[in-house]
C-alpha cells in the first residue's frame, strides 16, 4: 500500500481524503474520521409462547465501530502512525513531541573520557522508589573530570580516610604522606617523616655522662646545655654569725648546631645540682654549699672533635667561712665552646649565656611557719633564665638568736637533644 501524501501546512479542521479513507487536521496531527454505519432495523418482536418462555427475535448487530472521540489538546497526542512498508522495514510517521515536562523523565546515560570538569548530578532524597528530580551544582564547585580522574569540591566532610592500595585506615595518630608524582599518598607515623626541617625528636636528659647515637634519619642536631645550679651553706645565728646566707648561683646555658655526620663517637651528661651545707658541730668546709656540675656534650669522646659544655653555678659559704665566689655565683662561660680536633668552618658561633648571681635579700616566704626565711628567691636562674633546671638554691634568714639550720641543694642541670632532617 503506497503511503498518504497528507497537504502541507493544513488549517485546523481540514479534510482529507485518498484511498478511501478520510482524515481531519486538529491543530496537531491528522486523525482518521471513522465511518458511521447506520444501525440496521430492529427485529420484530416473538410471539410470547403460553408459557412465556419463548424469547423474542434479536436484531440484527452492526458490524461498524462507532467514531472515536478527540483527544483534548495537553500535548500528550502521539503522532500518525506511518503505513507499513511492504517488507515491514519501513517506520511509521513520529509523532509531534510534548512539552518539556511531558519528555522529561527521559534520560540518556553514556560514557565519558573527555578533559574536562562536569557537574555531579545528585538528588534530595535517599528514599528508595521515589521519582525525583535530578539536580547539579550552580557553580562548578562539586565536579569530575574523567580524563585526569579529579574529583573536585570545595568543601569535604569525612568520617575515615582509607588509603587506595590496601584500603588502610592507619593508626591513631598517623598523618597522611604525599608520595608525589610516582605514587599514591600513606599514611605515616610523625617520627618517621622525613621532610626538610621537620624533628624527627626531641629528648631531654638529666643523668651522667653516657654515649649518644643520633636517632637514624637525623641530619642536623640542635644542642642545649645548663649546667647544675650551686647550692646554698648552713646558717647560724648564734653569737657574731650572720643571720642569712646567699643563694646559690645559677646555671650556665650552651647551645649549637651540630651535623650527625661529624658525631664519631657521641656522648652527653647533665651536671648535677650542687650539695646543701651542713649546719652542726665540727663542720668546717661542709658548711659551704657546693658548685653545681657540668653539663656536657661530645662529637668524638673524649679527646677528639668538639667538646660542648654548661658550667655550674658557685655555691654559697656557709656560717662563719669566706670563700672565693661565696656569694653564690652564676656560672662562667670561659672555655664552654672548644675544637678538641679537626676543623669546622661551617659551624656558627655559640650560643653562651653565664647564669645569673644569687643574692642575701629576704622574701615573704616564710619555712614551715617559723621566724626562718628563704633568701634569693628571685635570682640564680640558668643562664637562659630557666626557673628549674640550674636554677640556684634559696639561702636561708632568720632575726631570732640561737637558731640554725642545713642549706638548700641546687637544682640539676640538664641536656636538650632536637634531631632534625634535612635542611
Amino acid at each position: 500500500m503506497a503511503a498518504f501524501d497528507f497537504p502541507n501546512s493544513p488549517s485546523t479542521n481540514q479534510t482529507h481524503t485518498e484511498n478511501g479513507v478520510t482524515w481531519k487536521w486538529n491543530g496537531s496531527v491528522w486523525k482518521r474520521v471513522e465511518s458511521v454505519a447506520q444501525k440496521g432495523q430492529k427485529g420484530q418482536k416473538g410471539e410470547v409462547g403460553a408459557d412465556n418462555s419463548t424469547k423474542g427475535q434479536k436484531g440484527e448487530a452492526s458490524t461498524v465501530k462507532g467514531q472515536k472521540g478527540e483527544v483534548g489538546a495537553d500535548n500528550s497526542t502521539k503522532g500518525q502512525k506511518g503505513e507499513v512498508g511492504a517488507d515491514n522495514s519501513t517506520k511509521g510517521q513520529k509523532g509531534e513531541p510534548g512539552s518539556g515536562s511531558s519528555n522529561a523523565s527521559t534520560a540518556t546515560i553514556r560514557t565519558e573520557s573527555d578533559n574536562a570538569q562536569h557537574p555531579i548530578i545528585f538528588v534530595d532524597s535517599n528514599a528508595d522508589q521515589q521519582q525525583q528530580t535530578l539536580k547539579m551544582d550552580d557553580d562548578d564547585r562539586l565536579t569530575w573530570n574523567p580524563s585526569s580522574e579529579l574529583l573536585v569540591a570545595q568543601n569535604v566532610a569525612s568520617n575515615m580516610m582509607v588509603t587506595w592500595s590496601g584500603v588502610s585506615p592507619g593508626n591513631a595518630g598517623d598523618v597522611l604522606t604525599s608520595g608525589g608524582n610516582a605514587s599514591g599518598w600513606s599514611w605515616s607515623s610523625p617520627g618517621s617523616i622525613g621532610a626538610a626541617g621537620d624533628s624527627y625528636n626531641r629528648f631531654l636528659y638529666t643523668g651522667n655522662l653516657t654515649a649518644y647515637t643520633p636517632t637514624s634519619g637525623s641530619v642536623m642536631i640542635r644542642v642545649q646545655l645548663i649546667g647544675g645550679g650551686g647550692g646554698s651553706g648552713a646558717f647560724n645565728t648564734t653569737g657574731t654569725y650572720e643571720h642569712g646566707t646567699f643563694g646559690g648561683g645559677g646555671g650556665g646555658y650552651s647551645e649549637l648546631w651540630v651535623r650527625v655526620s661529624d658525631i664519631v663517637n657521641g656522648a652527653i651528661g647533665a651536671g648535677a645540682g650542687g650539695t646543701a651545707g651542713i649546719y652542726g658541730n665540727n663542720q668546717t668546709t661542709g658548711k659551704n654549699g657546693g658548685n653545681g656540675g657540668t653539663s656536657e656534650f661530645y662529637t668524638n669522646y673524649s679527646s677528639a672533635g668538639i667538646l660542648l659544655r654548661a658550667f655550674g653555678g658557685y655555691g654559697s659559704e656557709g656560717y662563719g667561712n669566706s670563700i672565693t665566689n661565696g656569694h653564690g655565683i652564676g656560672a662562667t662561660t670561659t672555655n664552654a665552646y672548644q675544637v678538641l680536633s679537626g676543623t669546622y668552618a661551617y659551624y656558627g658561633a655559640p650560643t653562651l649565656f653565664p647564669g645569673h648571681n644569687g643574692n642575701r635579700n629576704i622574701n615573704d616566704h616564710t619555712i614551715n611557719n617559723t621566724s626562718v626565711h628563704y633568701t634569693s628567691l628571685d635570682a640564680g636562674f640558668a643562664g637562659d633564665g630557666n626557673p628549674y633546671y640550674g636554677k640556684g638554691a634559696h639561702g636561708r634568714y632568720s632575726s631570732a638568736n640561737s637558731s640554725g639550720n642545713h642549706g638548700v641543694a641546687g637544682n640539676t642541670g640538664c641536656v636538650i637533644i632536637t634531631e632534625f632532617g634535612d635542611f
